[in-house]
């Protein structure tokens, strides 16, 4: 069925397919701020993973906006951007006249906090979307129990549809798995002890291909050595001098490693 939900999955799936790499939920409400924090745990971990997804960020309005708002009217362009308000709140605030209009702002008074809210956010959204940020809006009618709870499902729908059609299953996690493996090794957890063991080869694996760097980075400079010296930039004593000092740095830095390694192996078998 054509839901919002299933609207919503669609436009940000073809958002990222179009070279999109980060979602922002904008929202009005301070209070929404954990809301915020749920719904970046969700499309996280759901969408994170293959090498794909949109890395789901947050912002409040309007405190954000002279801050990550700068960054999204004029930043890199890989930004998408979704917008949760409520029509109503809970309760009517009207702005008061000043008799003075000491700050100037007589040409709202009269006005409601709702009405100049959805002004800000009707300025905002099309200030952004004239920067290159595509909006995307979800409105409810008032912040209550219902309409929180219409917005979760909303989302944990929208999360699954999404997740498929970029191509990654949403319902596993094998990064977070990873990382409990690590640290249930380096904890001494009974039954992880080969994974300990994997995790002290990896970092005898990372010392070899940095002595392979060190030595590929010898090679060059006895390379550009030679041809100086073939060149006549460089006499035969000077060859000698500067190969000299390039394998005594390279035996310098090769030590290090060896060392370093030594010393993270000998870290991750010690329990």
């Amino acid at each position: 069925p054509d839901s919002a939900a299933v609207r919503y999955a669609r436009a940000r799936a073809a958002l990222y397919q179009a070279g999109k790499k980060i979602e922002v939920l904008a929202f009005p409400e301070p209070s929404f701020r954990f809301f915020c924090e749920w719904w970046k745990q969700l499309y996280a971990e759901s969408e994170g993973k293959d090498g794909k997804g949109l890395f789901p960020a947050g912002l409040e309005l309007t405190a954000d906006l002279h801050s990550i708002g700068q960054y999204l009217q004029d930043g890199e362009r890989d930004l998408l951007e979704t917008v949760v308000s409520f029509e109503h709140s809970r309760s009517a605030v009207v702005v008061a006249e000043d008799p003075e209009d000491l700050d100037g702002l007589n040409y709202v008074a009269g006005r409601t906090m709702d009405f100049v809210a959805l002004q800000a956010r009707r300025g905002t959204a099309l200030a952004h979307v004239d920067g290159g940020v595509p909006n995307l809006a979800v409105t409810l009618p008032q912040r209550d129990e219902d309409s929180v709870g219409r917005l979760i499902y909303f989302f944990e729908f929208a999360c699954a549809i999404s997740g498929l059609l970029i191509g990654v299953n949403p319902f596993d996690q094998p990064g977070v798995e990873d990382y409990k493996k690590n640290m249930f090794a380096l904890l001494g957890k009974p039954g992880f002890e080969e994974r300990r063991k994997e995790l002290a080869k990896k970092a005898e694996k990372f010392a070899e291909e940095c002595k392979i760097a060190v030595r590929n980075v010898h090679r060059d400079a006895n390379e550009k050595a030679k041809e100086m010296k073939k060149n006549g930039d460089m006499t035969e004593d000077e060859q000698k001098a500067s190969e000299k000092q390039i394998q005594d740095l390279t035996d310098k830095y090769v030590a290090n490693i060896d060392k370093v390694a030594e010393a993270k192996k000998k870290e991750i078998m010690t329990v």
